[in-house]
């Protein structure tokens, strides 16, 4: 069974190296200068650049991506992003995401007055998906699935053995102020729920998250369910009124 390498980089992001020896593939690239990084870590694990035979980006957010064209070019992998954030990618288009939370917010505004400083080189993606799309072709026994909701075009990497690589779909960070599990960003917050429980009935366990440590089922259940009690109670999700105190 392939494993998950989570691999730390510059300013609480992750990367993966999902596979075994021979055949591993890259699940996003962290924030721009982050190749020199990346190597300590392939030295570390003695994982040799030519060994990644794929590089997956998660969406194309500048702390995903922003490294992406240095470690393609180190590597000599091909690209895969979802057909929606192809020419994104391929533009080097800076998006800041809008927040979803009180900090979300506030990080929102400042990013957008900040663009110039978040660019990344453009990445001309090799191939594009819409759908689940198997990446066997590439020597993992793996899938991708679509996961929209912190981007139109998110996508996640399942294993077979019930773990995936989520990106933004949650977070586990204290930086993102400590929120549990939900992102500070999303383009769509119902899609997120509705992202989540799709990967929590395919029998996903584990989920390791673009921000932080990884996450149990059991835990995105207790949250999910926490949730949907606090939204019911403000209307927000049909459902019986809540008992009279």
């Amino acid at each position: 069974m392939p494993t998950v390498n989570r691999l730390p980089l510059i300013g609480q992001c992750n990367c993966y190296l999902v596979g075994d020896p021979g055949a591993y593939i890259l699940v996003d690239a962290g924030f721009r200068g982050a190749e020199r990084r990346f190597l300590r870590h392939l030295k570390a694990m003695g994982i040799e650049p030519g060994d990644i035979k794929l590089a997956l980006a998660t969406h194309v957010h500048f702390d995903h991506v922003g490294s992406l064209s240095a470690l393609r070019e180190l590597c000599g992998c091909p690209v895969m992003v979802h057909a929606a954030e192809a020419d994104l990618l391929a533009r080097g288009v800076v998006v800041v995401p809008p927040g979803a939370t009180f900090g979300g917010r506030v990080l929102s505004w400042f990013g957008n007055r900040v663009t110039r400083f978040l660019h990344f080189s453009p990445v001309q993606p090799d191939l594009t998906v819409t759908g689940p799309t198997s990446l066997a072709e590439w020597g993992v026994n793996a899938r991708v699935v679509p996961t929209p909701g912190h981007t139109r075009g998110s996508i996640s990497l399942l294993l077979p053995d019930g773990e995936a690589c989520v990106g933004d779909l949650m977070a586990n960070c204290l930086f993102y102020e400590g929120y549990e599990l939900f992102p500070p960003f999303a383009e769509d917050i119902e899609a997120i729920y509705t992202s989540w429980e799709k990967l929590l009935a395919v029998g996903v366990h584990t989920f390791y998250p673009g921000h932080g440590r990884p996450i149990q089922a059991r835990t995105l259940r207790n949250h999910l369910a926490g949730d949907e009690a606090a939204r019911r109670r403000e209307g927000a999700v049909p459902g019986e009124e809540p008992a009279a105190p």
